[in-house]
């Protein structure tokens, strides 16, 4: 049995707050992330 853990403990990553003013209610506001979030890949293999 094998296993891959990518991100394993998935920290955020804010991505930065947004500083248009042609958008005035999201002005300031952090609404996105960046990076990559939590990836597990596992395999199995079996031989009879």
């Amino acid at each position: 049995m094998r296993a891959e853990f990518i991100s394993l403990f998935n920290r955020h990553h804010y991505a930065n707050p947004n500083t248009g003013l042609a958008n005035q209610t999201n002005f300031g506001y952090v609404i996105g992330m960046s990076g990559t979030p939590r990836n597990v890949q596992v395999g199995l293999r079996l031989g009879w």
